[in-house]
This record gives structure tokens, C-alpha cells and sequence, in this order.
């Protein structure tokens, strides 16, 4: 009777952890030491890393982190400087001349309900009204993100406190894309397609929040399958990404990160990427096992060790 209780406890941890999982670990094929890779949340409290089992103990085992950028380069003058080109609009445009003024008040309602004050507000006005419509839609989901998390410091997300205990430890950093190239996906929107998408982001704010809370509380109950249907889900309207939406954010970065990743690995490495990007057929996980790779949940990884 006990061997089979202990059976049935591993099977059940086993397909537990299968699901809440955010860290993997990468062996096989030609790897003489084995990779790791987590999936991250951008706007996850920096503490929350304590929640992911192993995650500390996987830096006895590495030589280096790799993000999807170099969080440090970030923050050069160079890079600040093609940062703030991005995220405004182009000279003598304003939110003002781009939008009616019904449509600007229904910005405005939005702004004040996340902001608690109106764009109208001369503080407020200076600081937004050149941002282009990409950039301010952008800026609404972390004001959302930090109403819903009292406390949250977004100076401080989880990508960078990995690197820094890298640095900490004497470890390289190194990131898989450059930080111009993200920041032409993130910022470089036609500007057309950003004025719709900002106005669509205002009409449909409250359905579009609830599809954030499933996607928040899926990663922080480290449930990679939640993750996965979190993004998923659909407004069924035009605010919904298309697949060339998804393919230049997403997988056309994925598979490019999976062409860098075995000469990374030479090297034991652990990947710190968006937790978006590990799951489904087209994710990284899924393309690493295509590799040939072997990519298990630390969580099962242990299961089988204790038997």
C-alpha cells in the first residue's frame, strides 16, 4: 500500500509540475553541461523569483544569463537617445491633431481612471501629449499593472534582478537580441496602426484588463499551461493581434533566438525570456525538443531523481 501511495504522490507531482512550472532544464544532443531556461513576466514583482522553485540554485550551475536584451545597454546614452526618437511622435504632431475631440476625451477617461488625473492637467499634458499612440498605450498597461499590484516597482522587474545576481556572482550577461531591435518592435509602429490600436485599447480597457488578470494570475500561480490559454484568449474585435502581429512580436523572435542558443549553450546558460514565449507549437520550448534537444520542468526533473 505504501509503495503504491509513494506511485501515485511522484505521478501526481509529476503532472503538477508539468503545468506549474517556469523553469526548464535543456541537456542532450551535443551538451556537455546542461542550459536552463524561465519564463519571465515583465511587470512581476522582482521578490516573486523567490516563488520559482530551483531558480536560485540554478546559478551554482551556470557561467552566464542571457536575456532577451542586455538590460544594462538599455540604459546607455546612445540607446536612450533612439529610445526617445521611438516613442514620440514626429515633430509638430501632437495626441491633439491626430485624434477628434470626442476621441480624445475618451483617452482622457482612461487616463484618469488609471492616473486618477486628466490629461488636461498641465503636468500631465506635458508628459504625454508627444507620446506617440503605441507609447502611451503601453504606458496604460503598466499604470493598470501597478493599480493591480499596490507596491509594485517596475524599476525592478524580474529580467533585471536575474541579470544582477549574474553580475553579483561574477557571471557574464548577455542577451540574445539587441536593444535596437527590440525596441523597433515594441516602438516602430506606423503610425496609422498605433492610432487605431490606441483607440481600440480605450473602447474595449475593461474586457482587455480582465485578459491581463488571467494572464497575471496565471504566471504567478507558475501555471505555464494558464499562460498559454491566457494568451490565447480573444476580444474578437479588431483589437486582437493578427498573425503578423504575433509573428514579428513572437515567433519570428523565437526562431531566431533558437538559431543562437546552441553555440550560447556551449556554455552553461541560463535563459531569462518572457514566459509568453515558451509555450505552444511555435514557442521555445516546443522548437528546443524539435532541436533535439531534452527540456524538462526542474520540478519533474527532481520527481525522478527521489523515487
Amino acid at each position: 500500500m505504501k509503495k503504491i501511495f509513494m506511485l501515485v504522490a511522484l505521478f501526481v507531482a509529476a503532472t503538477f509540475g508539468a503545468h506549474a512550472q517556469l523553469l526548464y532544464k535543456i541537456s542532450g544532443k551535443n551538451l556537455k553541461a546542461p542550459s536552463y531556461i524561465v519564463g519571465t513576466y515583465h511587470i512581476a514583482p522582482h521578490t516573486f523569483i523567490d516563488s520559482i522553485p530551483g531558480l536560485k540554485n540554478v546559478y551554482g550551475d551556470i557561467k552566464q544569463v542571457y536575456g532577451e536584451v542586455v538590460a544594462s545597454e538599455m540604459m546607455n546614452q546612445e540607446n536612450m537617445m533612439k529610445r526617445m526618437k521611438m516613442v514620440m511622435l514626429p515633430e509638430g504632431q501632437t495626441l491633439y491633431t491626430i485624434y477628434t475631440e470626442d476621441e480624445i476625451k475618451e483617452i482622457d477617461a482612461i487616463i484618469q481612471q488609471v492616473m486618477g488625473v486628466s490629461m488636461k492637467n498641465p503636468m500631465v499634458e506635458k508628459q504625454l501629449i508627444q507620446l506617440s499612440p503605441q507609447t502611451l498605450s503601453t504606458q496604460l498597461d503598466v499604470l493598470n499593472a501597478m493599480k493591480m499590484n499596490p507596491g509594485l516597482d517596475i524599476s525592478k522587474p524580474i529580467d533585471i534582478q536575474l541579470q544582477n545576481m549574474a553580475i553579483e556572482k561574477g557571471l557574464k550577461v548577455g542577451g540574445l537580441e539587441t536593444v535596437e531591435s527590440q525596441m523597433k518592435i515594441l516602438f516602430d509602429v506606423p503610425l496609422e496602426k498605433g492610432k487605431k490600436a490606441l483607440l481600440c485599447a480605450v473602447r474595449n480597457f475593461e474586457a482587455s484588463k480582465e485578459l491581463a488578470k488571467h494572464l497575471q494570475d496565471a504566471y504567478m500561480s507558475r501555471d505555464i499551461k494558464g499562460v498559454e490559454n491566457a494568451m490565447n484568449e480573444k476580444l474578437n474585435n479588431e483589437c486582437d493581434l493578427s498573425e503578423e502581429d504575433l509573428n514579428v512580436m513572437i515567433y519570428n523572435r523565437n526562431n531566431n533566438w533558437i538559431k543562437e542558443m546552441p553555440a550560447i549553450m556551449e556554455t552553461p546558460t541560463l535563459f531569462a525570456v518572457g514566459a509568453g514565449h515558451l509555450v505552444g507549437e511555435k514557442g521555445v520550448l516546443s522548437l528546443l525538443k524539435k532541436a533535439g534537444y531534452t527540456v524538462e520542468a526542474v520540478d519533474v526533473v527532481k520527481a525522478k531523481c527521489c523515487k
